[in-house]
C-alpha cells in the first residue's frame, strides 16, 4: 500500500514537471475542469524537463479522508529526465511503511495526448495519473489509490 502512495506521489510530482517550460496554449476541450494544456505532445514533453531535466517541487498533496497525510509529501521533489526517467527524493518527512526510501528511480512516459503520465510501466509499482492542468510553472495531478482521491500540485523551480 505505502508503495502505492509512493507511485502516486512520484506520479503527481512528475505532473509538476509538465508544467514549468513551455508556453501553454489553451486546447479547445468540452470538459471544462480541465486546465490549459500545451498543443503538442513535443510542448508537453518540453514543460516537463525543458529538454534535459527539470525539478519539480510538491506544493500541496491530498489523499481524500487522510487529514495530515499531505504534510509528508509537501518536501518531495523530482527530477524529470528528457531520456525518460525520474529520480525522486522524498524529503526529510517520509510518510512511513512503503514510504521508506528517500531516493527511488524509474520511469515515465505520456500518455493520451499528454492528458497523462505512466509510472514505472511493466513493473509491479505501474501508475497512471491524470493531467488536470499545466499552467505556467505548475503542473496539477489526480488519480486514485484503492479507490481514494489523490491530488497533488508541483512547481518547477
Amino acid at each position: 500500500m505505502t508503495q502505492s502512495i509512493l507511485k502516486y506521489a512520484i506520479l503527481v510530482f512528475f505532473g509538476s514537471l509538465i508544467i514549468s517550460s513551455c508556453e501553454l496554449a489553451t486546447l479547445d476541450n468540452t470538459d471544462a475542469s480541465k486546465g490549459s494544456f500545451p498543443a503538442t505532445i513535443d510542448e508537453v514533453e518540453t514543460f516537463l524537463h525543458n529538454r534535459e531535466e527539470k525539478t519539480w517541487s510538491a506544493q500541496t498533496f491530498t489523499l481524500a479522508t487522510l487529514e495530515g497525510f499531505q504534510n509528508c509529501r509537501l518536501d518531495d521533489t523530482m527530477i524529470i529526465s528528457s531520456n525518460g526517467t525520474y529520480k525522486y527524493d522524498g524529503g526529510a518527512k517520509l510518510c512511513g511503511a512503503e514510504d521508506s526510501q528517500r531516493i527511488k528511480n524509474g520511469t515515465w512516459k505520456i500518455l493520451n495526448g499528454g492528458r497523462s503520465i505512466l509510472f514505472d510501466e511493466g513493473t509491479a509499482n505501474a501508475y497512471t495519473a491524470e493531467v488536470n492542468s499545466l499552467e505556467n510553472k505548475k503542473i496539477i495531478l489526480r488519480g486514485t489509490y484503492f479507490g481514494l482521491e489523490i491530488n497533488g500540485s508541483y512547481i518547477s523551480n
